[in-house]
């Protein structure tokens, strides 16, 4: 440990040294330091995609879809729970995956308790249901975002997700040309056509483009 050291890893370390070297946390930290310790939770990342797709508009468990999304956070801000307190803020930031991961959690974990329980069988015609049935969609892709995790697993997508980030400046530099060539493009249509077709024309009556 980096404690020995005087460098302070965690939270405990730094505040609770008492607790961070006790039997009962080492075994803890061994628990989370453990491969299985990832397996288990990645299993859990499975079993939610397998439930993301059951639970469609349609699916066989609709209907089930709070009550799932309020388990897997559960589950989900336990596990970023126990490798904040073993592994460190520090360490926990450095990946990418696991920043999307636990912004998508907070962002659930605020959003989860303004959808009712009996939203699934409310009446759809009331504005504070639909905007209820639009909370939980947002839900539904926000726990998707979780299992990016598991294309991290690939060492081939690793390579990938590096060098993808690595040409982000220049695709950037690329992204800025393009917007400037399309915003000439746009404007010289539009001084040059503009005006030329009217939704009242009677040229287009008989064409495809007449609605």
């Amino acid at each position: 440990r980096r404690q020995d050291q005087g460098v302070h890893e965690t939270f405990l370390d730094l505040w609770f040294p008492e607790i961070a070297a006790s039997e009962w946390f080492l075994a803890l930290a061994r628990l989370v330091r453990s491969q299985a310790f990832h397996v288990v939770f990645a299993m859990v990342l499975v079993l939610n995609c397998v439930f993301l797709v059951l639970q469609v508009p349609g699916g066989p468990l609709y209907s089930t879809t709070l009550v799932y999304t309020r388990v897997f956070v559960s589950i989900y801000a336990l596990e970023i729970a126990l490798q904040l307190l073993v592994q460190g803020a520090r360490w926990y930031w450095k990946s990418i995956v696991r920043r999307v991961e636990s912004l998508s959690i907070l962002a659930l974990l605020c959003l989860a308790p303004f959808v009712k329980a009996d939203i699934m069988h409310a009446d759809t015609s009331e504005d504070a249901t639909l905007t209820q049935r639009r909370i939980l969609r947002v839900l539904l892709v926000l726990r998707c975002l979780p299992t990016l995790r598991l294309l991290s697993f690939s060492s081939d997508y690793q390579i990938f997700a590096r060098v993808s980030l690595n040409l982000l400046p220049r695709a950037f530099q690329m992204f800025k040309v393009i917007i400037v060539v399309m915003y000439i493009f746009s404007i010289s249509g539009q001084q040059l056509y503009g005006g030329g077709v009217k939704y009242d024309s009677n040229k287009l009556q008989d064409t495809q483009y007449y609605q």
